[in-house]
């Protein structure tokens, strides 16, 4: 939070104004490099700004904004993507990292991921609770994405796919709404992954 927002641009500002704990990095912000930074080749985008949401509000105020003022975005956990989809020229950033929060169920059978969680954040968690899941073979992959999109991974044989262990979601909608996602939603989710909502 040191650094964010050394230097305010219009944009940053009118952000700040409708969510004042947003955590907003700008170009001139010294941590901006390493926060753009990807696991994508020859990746040259100039990016306008780096949000790093805490709570799913402020996801939704993120997304409310953007549609409103017709400015492009992104989301990304991880930030591995062969096609580059987290970093479009002169779009807003959601870094979900900081959502990196893990709730074990009570019947110790199931596990709620925040929206930025890690792979291998998930792994040592579980590892400490004498429990394990299915996972990709990257470490620095996001969960959420990589089980929604197939979740491909060493443990297939004795788990089954990522997406097959996907039991309920929350999502943020194009409209900004927090939504929890019926049954027709989370077919959707499963195998198509963030095309219908920041999960």
């Amino acid at each position: 939070m040191k650094d964010a927002l050394i230097s305010d641009t219009p944009l940053s500002s009118q952000l700040k104004a409708i969510s004042p704990d947003l955590k907003i990095y700008t170009r001139s912000s010294p941590s901006f490099a390493s926060l753009r930074a990807v696991h994508v080749l020859n990746h040259l985008s100039q990016l306008l700004l780096v949000c790093r949401p805490t709570t799913e509000d402020q996801v939704s105020q993120i997304i409310s904004f953007c549609v409103s003022s017709k400015i492009n975005f992104t989301v990304r956990a991880g930030g591995h993507d062969d096609s580059g989809r987290s970093c479009v020229q002169d779009s807003l950033v959601i870094d979900a990292r900081e959502m990196d929060s893990i709730m074990i169920h009570q019947d110790r059978t199931s596990v709620v991921v925040g929206g930025g969680t890690l792979s291998h954040n998930l792994r040592h968690f579980l590892d400490s609770h004498g429990l394990m899941a299915t996972t990709g073979v990257c470490k620095t992959v996001g969960v959420v994405n990589w089980a929604a999109v197939g979740g491909y991974g060493p443990f297939n044989g004795l788990f089954g796919l990522g997406v097959d262990q996907i039991l309920a979601a929350r999502l943020v909608d194009a409209k900004g709404r927090i939504i929890e996602a019926n049954e027709e939603v989370l077919w959707a989710i499963r195998g198509g992954g963030g095309n219908f909502g920041v999960i």
